[in-house]
């Protein structure tokens, strides 16, 4: 399992990208941009307890996913996880551009579920449930968009829970299948 290790820390490359150190060799650039961000570092700052729990528990509710990829793959799931919830700004409802799950869930979604344009249906995970919405980050390297625009890799979107049906729920029915 991996672990935050206490010398990673944030800061804002040349770029104005969000990074983080993980070793005076190996750094990691998120996708997102200044502009997309609240509270950013003014200089380098540690991994601190709230970015360490964040990233432990994502791991923990996406347990049965990550394990099917590679060690940089899950870091960088875990990594863009724990910037967004600690750094993005609040992104506003994109529902209709989404299909409502016939299948959805009567529980809070939480963890991997699935979403669907007319197009196809990709992977997000939930990173945040307030009220009736849920804020997901897009996990299939591009989702098209029936308006003709797409989201890329780990960007985020914010939909109404109607919209996402559990990734465990769909393992279920295609085994039923």
């Amino acid at each position: 399992m991996l672990q935050p290790q206490p010398q990673w820390y944030w800061y804002l490359n040349s770029e104005g990208q969000l990074s983080v150190c993980l070793k005076d060799e190996l750094q990691f650039v998120t996708p997102y941009a200044n502009k997309q961000l609240l509270n950013l570092p003014s200089k380098a700052t540690g991994f601190n307890l709230e970015d360490h729990e964040i990233f432990i528990r994502i791991q923990e509710e996406c347990a049965e996913l990550l394990q099917s990829c590679s060690k940089g793959l899950q870091l960088q799931v875990l990594l863009n996880a724990t910037a967004a919830l600690r750094f993005h700004k609040p992104i506003a409802m994109k529902s209709w551009l989404f299909r409502i799950q016939p299948m959805a869930s009567q529980t809070l979604p939480s963890g991997i579920q699935w979403i669907s344009t007319q197009m196809e249906q990709a992977m997000v995970m939930v990173l945040e449930v307030s009220g009736s919405a849920a804020t997901c980050m897009v996990l299939a390297d591009n989702l098209a968009l029936d308006n003709g625009k797409s989201l890329k890799q780990f960007e985020l979107v914010r939909v109404s829970h109607d919209r996402l049906m559990s990734w465990q729920e769909s393992q279920l029915e295609k085994k039923r299948a």
